[in-house]
C-alpha cells in the first residue's frame, strides 16, 4: 500500500483466479487485502479515484456469477473504478489463451454484458466523490499488509481502512483522533509488529494521550470485546451473518449503505442502522427503487433485509425526510410444476434435437458448443390465481425470459426466477427461455453444465 502514494489513480490488479467465491480466498491470505489495500491508499492520499483491473487470467470458465461476485468484492471494498479485463482484438490460434476471458464480441456473453457495465457504472457513482464513513484503522506493514483482523470485522460488519508507517507519521492527532488525509480515526488495530518509525510511535502515543484508543490484536473475542467498548457500531445484523458486507458513504446530503451478499446462501434478518430518517432501497442491478420495511428503535433504523445468490442492495437513508413505517406483506406463492412439451432451436430458429431440461452439454453433437438455444412452450395461465413468476431451476448460465414475445428480464446467477406479471386473460400464453451457456465449452473442452435443466416451476400467488 506504501508505494500507492505515488499514484494519481491507487489501484490494484486481480488476477488468476486468486480471488473466487465459496471459498477462503476472499478473506484470507495476501490477496484477500488488495482491494482494501487500494482504497485505503487513496482515503489517505485524498485520491478521488480507485481503480482496479477485474478478470484477467480468470479463464474461459469464468462465469458471470463470478464476475459479479468480483465487481461486488471490490465495490464493498471501496473500488469505484472496474477495468473490466478484457476486449480483444482477435481470439484466432492462440490469442483465445492470452490472459482470458476475453469479455467483448467475441464472447457469447456479450448481449448481455451492457447489463453488468450498467451496474458498474451506478455504483462507481456512488462511491466517487463522497465522504467514506468509518473511524476504525488498521496499522499494519504498509509492504505486507495483515489480514487476521481485518476477517474479523468483515464477518462482524465492522468497516475498516489501512494504514502504514508512513499514513502514522504524518497524521495530526487531535482530541480523541487521529487525522488523516479527510480521515478521522478513534480506533487503531495493532496487528504483528509492523515496522514503526520513531516518528509514527510519537504520533500513536500523542493520540492516546488525547482520548485515542490503540488495540493490540490478540484474537477475534479479545478484539470484539475491546471495540464494543470503544466504538459505536455503525451497522448490526440480527441474527448475525458472517456474509454480509457493507460500506457507508455521505453523499449530496444522504447516507448510502452498500450492502452485499458475499456468501453462497441467502441472508435474511433485521439490519440496525445509527442513521434516521426517510430510507428506501435502490437496487444497482436494475436502477429501481422502492420503499422498505422499517421501525424506529432507540439505537436507529431497524430494516428487514432479505439479499438473495449474489444480490446487493444499496439502502438510502434521508437525514431530512420524515420517516413513514412502510408495510409490504410478501402473497403466499405456490408452485406449480410446468410439464408441457418444450421445443428447442437455434437462436436464428433451426430446430435441434437436444432433450429439454437436460445438460446439453451431455448430448452427442453439443459437447463443445457454446452459444444460445431457444427454449418454446405454449401453457395455459392457472386460474384461481393474480400473479405469476416462474423458477427456472438449474440453468447454465444465462437466462432471458420472454412472455408472449415481451421480455421479463435476464438472470445470469441463480435463483433464475422472472416476475411474469399479472395473469394473463387468454387462454393460452407463448413462453420463451433464451439460454446462453460459457465458452469454456468451446475453448477448454469443459462440458461445463449447459442449457435449461430445470426443473420449471410456475409461482401462483393471490395478491
Amino acid at each position: 500500500m506504501t508505494a500507492l502514494s505515488v499514484f494519481q489513480i491507487p489501484g490494484q490488479d486481480v488476477v488468476w483466479r486468486e480471488v473466487l467465491p465459496g471459498g477462503p480466498s476472499a478473506l484470507e491470505g495476501v490477496q484477500s487485502v488488495t482491494a482494501k489495500a487500494a482504497t485505503s491508499g487513496a482515503r489517505i492520499y485524498r485520491r478521488s479515484r480507485i481503480l482496479t483491473e477485474v478478470g484477467g487470467a480468470f479463464g474461459w470458465r469464468m462465469t458471470c456469477s463470478e464476475l459479479k461476485w468480483l465487481y461486488d468484492w471490490h465495490f464493498v471494498r471501496g473500488n469505484n473504478l472496474i477495468n473490466a479485463h478484457a476486449v480483444f482484438y482477435s481470439i484466432r490460434e492462440r490469442r483465445a489463451w492470452e490472459s482470458e476471458p476475453d469479455i467483448g464480441v467475441h464472447n457469447v456473453w456479450w448481449p448481455y454484458f451492457h447489463l453488468v457495465a450498467r451496474y458498474a457504472k451506478r455504483l462507481s457513482w456512488l462511491l466517487s466523490n463522497g465522504r467514506h464513513v468509518c473511524e476504525l484503522a488498521i496499522l499494519g506493514d504498509g509492504n505486507n499488509l495483515p489480514w487476521e483482523a481485518a476477517k474479523i470485522l468483515y464477518q462482524n460488519q465492522i468497516d475498516f481502512l489501512y494504514l502504514d508507517d508512513f499514513a502514522v507519521s504524518g497524521s495530526r492527532p487531535n482530541v480523541g483522533s487521529l487525522e488523516i488525509g479527510d480521515h478521522y480515526y478513534s480506533t487503531v488495530i495493532v496487528e504483528g509488529a509492523p515496522a514503526l518509525s520513531d516518528a509514527a510511535r510519537e504520533k500513536l502515543v500523542q493520540f492516546q494521550k488525547g482520548g485515542g484508543t490503540v488495540i493490540d490484536f490478540e484474537g477475534e473475542a479479545h478484539l470484539l470485546e475491546a471495540l464494543s467498548a470503544a466504538l459505536a457500531r455503525d451497522i448490526r445484523m440480527e441474527p448475525s451473518n458472517r456474509d454480509l458486507r457493507f460500506i457507508h458513504i455521505q453523499k449530496e446530503g444522504l447516507h448510502f449503505y452498500l450492502l452485499v451478499n458475499e456468501g453462497e446462501k441467502p441472508i435474511q434478518g433485521d439490519l440496525i442502522i445509527r442513521e434516521r430518517g426517510a430510507v428506501e432501497f435502490w437496487n444497482p442491478w436494475n436502477g429501481e427503487r422502492e420503499s422498505c420495511n422499517a421501525v424506529e428503535t432507540s439505537e436507529g433504523l431497524s430494516v428487514r433485509l432479505a439479499l438473495g445468490h449474489r444480490e446487493s442492495l444499496v439502502l438510502v437513508v434521508d437525514p431530512d425526510g420524515t420517516f413513514i413505517p412502510s408495510a409490504h406483506p410478501e402473497p403466499i406463492r405456490t408452485a406449480v410444476p410446468l410439464v408441457e412439451a418444450w421445443k428447442v432451436s437455434t437462436d436464428d430458429d433451426k430446430p435441434v434435437d437436444v432433450p429439454a431440461l437436460t445438460d446439453w452439454a451431455q448430448h452427442a453433437g453439443f459437447e463443445l458448443f457454446s452459444g444460445t438455444l431457444v427454449y418454446r412452450i405454449s401453457f395455459e395461465p392457472p386460474t384461481g390465481c393474480d400473479d405469476l413468476s416462474i423458477d427456472l431451476g438449474q440453468v447454465g448460465d444465462i437466462a432471458e425470459v420472454f412472455l408472449d414475445g415481451k421480455s421479463r428480464g435476464v438472470r445470469m446467477w441463480a435463483p433464475y426466477r422472472f416476475h411474469l406479471g399479472r395473469r394473463p386473460t387468454s387462454d393460452s400464453v407463448q413462453l420463451e427461455v433464451h439460454v446462453t451457456n460459457s465458452m469454456a465449452n468451446e475453448y477448454n473442452g469443459a462440458q461445463m453444465p449447459s442449457g435449461l435443466i430445470g426443473p420449471v416451476r410456475l409461482l401462483t400467488a393471490v395478491i
